[in-house]
């Protein structure tokens, strides 16, 4: 019994220390862990003082290659800055990229990241509509008085059936529009004119980072003209009404899939996010059709679209009117104005028809049909081509958007990571 008691703690004292091995070990790890960690972070810190006091940094590195293993605090750290927009870091000092921290200590690696870019605003918000590709201004009647229509490439006329544009037109390539009545200035050519800075493709993680989501098929189908729709609902900080999940800024993303999405007969407050909508999507569909759209963010845009889209409503009398569709548009919670307006439980205000501020397009822009008209667009960028016959618009520039550049916007200048991408990455 004697013999078998001493084995029994021999045992036990065995397992004990092998226990209190096992958690050493376990608490080495995590330490070791956590210390990596405050190294990948630290790499950040370390990478954002070097680049902001080197003008030529983008020519020392090659996007997505790990640079040197810096020793210390009895660790490694090491940072790799990637050029999401074409993979190329020195062939545009505008481009926004990811840079990534690396940390290791012992046998753990961390590895975090996080978007930068230049903090001042890119040169596409200097003028109240950009285009990077050809405009084609066929029979269209486009009025920017006092402000200057520009584009990265030439600026057509493909009829030469005639149509007015009120503004100054600026080409990086050529301008021919003999069909056309131009009220203000000419200047075209690279020697006389500098192509104007547009978003990169990272413009959109900001707002898809901090933004509620609304699966596509939240909204209902539309029936008439395929695909889903945002008709006769009011879409703000106060109220959405597809998910009711809420955004205090306004934000919401759409991943449409491919999914066509028709904007009509609505009014937001805030700033949509549409991510892939599928062919023929658009902000409405016929004359009458009408939105009332203004950002719960002074600065922030109103419509950020990932692909291509069309406006292509026209609403003549320039007004949406509550009893004609039967909805309620300034509700508790989202007054009209937004800023300082009222709220009531009728359906007999008037609103204006507008797009009250910025709207991005990525790629290409298709204006109205026939006949239709624009309702009054503040600014307007488009990263395609836009395809202006019909169009009857209006575009306004605000100085608001170039000294408090939106997210996404920014690109030459002191460099600053963009709020709200900060993320944990898996360790390679």
């Amino acid at each position: 019994m004697v013999l078998g008691l001493v084995l029994l703690m021999m045992a036990a004292g065995a397992a004990s220390i092998a226990m209190s091995r096992a958690r050493t070990r376990t608490l080495s790890q995590a330490n070791d862990i956590i210390r990596a960690e405050y190294l990948a972070d630290s790499a950040l810190e370390r990478a954002m003082n070097l680049l902001t006091t080197n003008a030529f940094w983008r020519l020392s590195y090659t996007s997505g290659t790990e640079g040197p293993q810096i020793a210390f605090g009895g660790g490694t750290m090491a940072v790799k800055v990637v050029d999401e927009t074409d993979g190329n870091l020195a062939n545009d000092p505008t481009d926004s990229f990811r840079l990534y921290g690396i940390g290791r200590f012992g046998d753990a690696t961390q590895v975090c990241s996080i978007a930068v870019a230049g903090s001042t605003a890119l040169s596409c918000l200097n003028a109240p509509l950009l285009v990077n590709g050809n405009i084609n201004f066929n029979k269209a009647n486009i009025n920017a008085s006092g402000a200057t229509i520009a584009t990265n490439g030439n600026m057509t006329d493909t009829s030469g059936a005639g149509g007015a544009l009120t503004a100054n037109l600026e080409a990086w390539g050529s301008i021919s529009l003999s069909g056309h009545t131009v009220s203000g200035t000419q200047k075209s050519g690279f020697l006389l004119v500098t192509p104007r800075n547009v978003p990169s493709a990272s413009a959109f993680d900001y707002y898809v980072a901090k933004g509620v989501t609304i699966p596509i098929t939240s909204l209902p189908a539309d029936s008439t003209n395929g695909g889903r729709k945002i008709e006769k609902v009011v879409l703000s900080p106060a109220s959405n009404p597809f998910t009711s999940t809420l955004d205090a800024d306004g934000v919401y993303v759409i991943p449409c899939n491919g999914t066509r999405i028709n904007i009509l007969n609505c009014r937001i407050v805030g700033t949509l996010v549409l991510l892939n909508p599928g062919a023929d999507s658009c902000v409405g569909l016929t004359n009458g059709d009408g939105v009332n759209w203004s950002s719960a963010i002074t600065n922030f845009p109103c419509l950020m679209v990932k692909g291509d889209f069309s406006i292509a409503f026209g609403n003549p009398s320039g007004i949406l009117d509550e009893s004609s569709i039967s909805t309620n548009l300034n509700p508790a919670g989202t007054p009209y104005p937004y800023f300082g307006g009222t709220t009531n439980t009728t359906t007999t205000d008037t609103l204006t028809n507008a797009i009250d501020g910025l709207v991005y397009i990525s790629g290409k822009l298709t204006g109205a049909s026939s006949g239709s008209t624009y309702p009054r667009i503040n600014m307007l960028v488009v990263g395609g081509t836009y395809d202006a016959s019909n169009d009857n618009a209006t575009v306004s520039y605000r100085d608001v958007y170039t000294n408090f550049p939106p997210p996404g916007f920014t690109g030459n200048g002191t460099l600053t990571p963009i709020a709200g991408t900060y993320r944990k990455e898996l360790a390679p």
